[in-house]
């Protein structure tokens, strides 16, 4: 996983998956750009699916306005309800594994232990000019069977960064994506905080 720092650790992957992971990085803004990235922050138009529901929309909750990421932290906030990391344990010894599919269409990445993340296991769809286009995980704050196929598009640059607007959650079985909807988002404006340079 990439550090704030910049270009993440890649002690011990394969040459073809490091070079996908650039062509990937470069095409989203590039690692100096993200590495700039303070927050982002995106209006959100409209939440739904049975996901959401699930854990309280329209019941103990109400669809928040806004939401906030701040990537470095791993923190992100919707409305006035904040998810920080305070629970998880250090990431200082962060590492991750990834080896590229033979089909050459996806990363699969193992996530150390200690990194906040839906799952230890996780595969990465990239579209021929290195865009995100699929990411496949496994819900297990849901549930262990809560196998999701997440899919992204509608980009918008901010700030020199390339950010999807649209997500839509698939239950997954295996490698193939099922038409049943699990959670759909439509983000509107999007603002990008970016650290200033000492120069």
């Amino acid at each position: 996983m990439m550090l704030p720092a910049g270009r993440g650790p890649f002690a011990g992957w394969p040459a073809d998956a490091v070079a996908r992971v650039d062509r990937a990085a470069e095409r989203h803004g590039g690692w100096a750009r993200f590495a700039a990235l303070t927050s982002v922050k995106m209006e959100l138009l409209a939440l739904g699916g049975p996901l959401p529901r699930m854990m309280g929309l329209g019941r103990t909750f109400t669809m928040p306005a806004r939401m906030t990421v701040w990537p470095h932290e791993c923190r992100v906030q919707f409305g006035g309800w904040e998810r920080s990391p305070t629970t998880w344990r250090s990431r200082s010894s962060s590492r991750t594994r990834s080896f590229l599919d033979a089909d050459g269409a996806s990363l699969r990445v193992r996530f150390a232990d200690d990194w906040p993340a839906h799952n230890r296991v996780q595969r990465f769809w990239l579209a021929d000019d290195g865009l995100l286009v699929r990411h496949d995980y496994v819900a297990e704050i849901v549930g262990r069977w809560a196998q999701g196929a997440h899919f992204v598009d509608d980009y918008v640059e901010v700030a020199g960064v390339w950010i999807p607007r649209r997500r839509r959650v698939r239950v997954r079985v295996g490698r193939q994506a099922l038409p049943i909807p699990v959670l759909h988002a439509q983000f509107g404006a999007v603002e990008a905080g970016v650290a200033l340079s000492d120069q």
